[in-house]
């Protein structure tokens, strides 16, 4: 063959890989900036929630009635659903936020103020944590490009 083809060869293969290189790279970046998104929607849903939820709680004690339980619990089932129920020690602040979930709702329903107001304190600063270890992730793959093991969004 002659020189000329060898050399439309090699240029053919060169565009080709850096082509399929350039589609690589930008599906990965799409896909690491699409779970990053999600996952500031999740932290802004998670405060949002807990917001709420502190809200209903002190109006379910100012007053007791089915509609004022009624909001903590939705409060309180978003923020549920939005966590990791297993035990691994990785989610140490999910299991905290969740145990203090339970007992929040009992300590409402009875209507222990001080106990109510001891456990939203420990839920929002537990929030607080798992928030800043999120946010942490968060920053992390938009510096690297690579995903954390985590939250998923």
């Amino acid at each position: 063959m002659p020189p000329e083809i060898w050399v439309a060869i090699i240029g053919l293969l060169a565009a080709a890989m850096l082509y399929r290189s350039t589609v690589l790279v930008a599906r990965k970046n799409l896909f690491v900036s699409t779970v990053t998104t999600e996952r500031a929607k999740w932290r802004d849903d998670m405060r949002l929630a807990t917001i709420g939820l502190s809200k209903a709680a002190r109006q379910a004690l100012a007053n007791p009635s089915y509609d004022s339980f009624n909001a903590l619990e939705e409060f309180r089932v978003a923020i549920r659903l939005r966590l990791n129920p297993s035990d691994d020690s990785k989610d140490k602040f999910d299991q905290k936020i969740l145990a203090g979930l339970r007992v929040l709702s009992q300590a409402v329903r009875l209507q222990r103020e001080v106990q109510t107001l001891t456990e939203l304190e420990a839920i929002e600063r537990n929030m607080q944590e798992l928030l800043k270890q999120e946010w942490e992730k968060s920053k992390q793959e938009a510096q690297t490009g690579e995903l954390m093991p985590g939250k998923s969004p």
